[in-house]
């Protein structure tokens, strides 16, 4: 009878979880399906979804196609994952940051070590 459309072919893909197609189909031309797409995609949430519309969708040109990666993000719940990951590798660098200015960093004792070896002189270091 009727070939589908690609809106119905992006609701299949929705309802089987079908990460691939959903992805092919965020690149389309017609931007009512890129959309749907782009929103299905957050709706599955997968790995490939996610790296699919990181960075590639959030800086795309269209303003509409930038919104509807955010929610899908924020739909997949990626987007608080990303957040804490980011604040973790922060809070870290920020631990090892104070370590440093504290005097606490392992190089501290390979830079002392060094010094007593009188290796910074010999390499017109001190």
């Amino acid at each position: 009878c009727c070939k589908m459309s690609k809106l119905e072919k992006v609701e299949k893909a929705i309802e089987k979880g079908k990460e691939a197609a959903l992805i092919k189909l965020a690149h389309d031309k017609d931007e009512e399906v890129k959309l749907a797409a782009i929103a299905g995609m957050g709706k599955i949430g997968k790995d490939d979804s996610f790296n699919a519309i990181v960075p590639d969708m959030l800086t795309d040109e269209d303003p509409k196609v930038r919104a509807a990666a955010a929610q899908a993000l924020m739909d997949s719940g990626a987007f608080t994952e990303t957040l804490e990951a980011v604040d973790a590798v922060q809070s870290k660098a920020a631990l090892e940051a104070v370590n440093v200015l504290q005097g606490n960093s392992p190089w501290n004792a390979v830079n002392r070590k060094a010094a007593e070896d009188g290796r910074f002189k010999r390499a017109g270091l001190s």
